[in-house]
């Protein structure tokens, strides 16, 4: 056996290593950062386990949700997350019921990141906020099995194909399995986010210790938090703008995502986990307060009867609306479908490579940026209100023609 399926659908899950009877299949980092199987097939048997177990070649059950929009009453908790918080409150939910939570944890001085097994609410900082390149998960399918062949209830948080990853290996439903996804844009790898640090310690002359992908901080609030905040040895803070950041310029122009992420099989309303977590962008101004808008607010699509019942019992710990969903697909990409992939996508980690993360991205967005700081400029003549009022003005009148 040669590949288990084409390499361009493949996310990297690691199930197919986890069940080789063999341990002739290890997953081996590609020049871009992304973890992929290599087969040594000197050793193969083709017992057919793999493809067996790998997602992409098997269906999952998959239903289409309720959708509501929610956050965290606590603004402790609120100002502590990435979006409104309701992670928080399913996870008081199953501590309470003796269970333990599975989500991303980031090692700040490596940059490693992994999933990782938290038992209480004191150890939940280390998997809280969003990180934007890939997780290795496959380290705790094991674990996650035998809690729940325990009947210990288990939340498990990741992308949707983690979470399909996990189901196939699992083979059959638990009722003590509680699954949440993170609508995905997709993912980038370690070495785009390496990169990256590299270009702004040679910007800045200092060593970066610390990144963290998403903050609410000063005047800006969750509406513009898509912002790096930085911290450097010497105890310095840079804070990027939300709309310049060249990481985040190129993750939402799809330049540094993973090929799979191009050809995903799990974007759209139907969804395989008991909850869809995401930022609400649709929300409309007169539909929140300021503060709310300030603190976050989530979309939470629940998916399950199972996630309708916890829900339910998290009540007191979050305020929750029922919302129009179509506000909320027509902002969240994912729900609808996979993200283009640019032409750009052939050479830009080549180009990084040679020319650092910074300047290739001021290069290939160039008239990108060159928008931004017109933007920016009318902004401070006319104000961003009135940029804003003309700008829908334009937009209905280009559409009336």
């Amino acid at each position: 056996m040669k590949y288990i399926c084409k390499k361009e659908y493949c996310t990297g899950c690691g199930i197919c290593s986890l069940v080789c009877p063999k341990t002739c299949i290890h997953m081996i980092e590609d020049i871009e950062g992304f973890l992929f199987p290599e087969i040594d097939e000197s050793k193969c048997i083709n017992c057919g386990l793999c493809q067996n177990n790998c997602h992409i070649l098997n269906n999952i059950e998959s239903n289409i949700g309720k959708f509501y929009m929610g956050w965290n009453i606590n603004d402790g908790v609120l100002l502590s997350s990435s979006s409104g918080g309701v992670f928080t409150a399913l996870t008081t939910y199953i501590f309470a019921n003796n269970g333990v939570v599975v989500g991303a944890e980031m090692e700040q001085k490596s940059r490693d990141l992994k999933h990782v097994i938290i038992t209480s609410v004191k150890e939940l900082d280390r998997i809280r906020l969003s990180k934007y390149y890939q997780s290795n998960c496959k380290c705790v399918f094991v674990d996650v099995k035998k809690y729940v062949n325990n009947n210990i209830p288990v939340l498990f948080c990741g992308t949707t194909c983690q979470i399909a990853a996990l189901k196939n290996y699992l083979g059959k439903n638990y009722d003590s399995l509680i699954t949440v996804d993170v609508l995905c844009h997709g993912v980038s790898s370690k070495k785009a986010v390496d990169a990256y640090i590299e270009s702004k310690q040679k910007k800045y002359k200092k060593r970066v210790i610390s990144i963290f992908f998403r903050v609410k901080s000063g005047k800006i609030g969750w509406m513009k938090s898509t912002r790096m905040k930085i911290i450097f040895d010497d105890n310095s803070t840079l804070i990027t703008s939300n709309d310049t950041d060249t990481f985040f310029t190129a993750f939402n122009n799809n330049l540094i995502l993973r090929e799979s992420c191009y050809r995903c099989k799990y974007c759209g309303e139907n969804r395989i986990s008991d909850f869809t977590l995401a930022d609400y962008w649709g929300i409309r101004e007169n539909e929140i307060t300021l503060k709310q808008k300030w603190y976050g607010v989530s979309l939470i699509i629940v998916n399950s009867q199972k996630a309708q019942n916890i829900l339910n019992e998290v009540m007191t710990e979050i305020e929750i609306y029922n919302i129009d969903k179509e506000s909320a697909i027509r902002n969240n990409l994912a729900l609808l479908e996979p993200n283009s992939r640019p032409v750009e996508r052939n050479f830009i980690f080549n180009l990084i490579r040679i020319k650092g993360f910074d300047r290739t991205i001021y290069e290939l967005l160039k008239y990108y940026y060159i928008k931004t700081i017109i933007r920016h400029v009318l902004f401070k003549i006319i104000g961003e209100k009135n940029y804003i009022k003309i700008s829908n003005y334009l937009r209905k009148y280009k559409h009336n023609i």
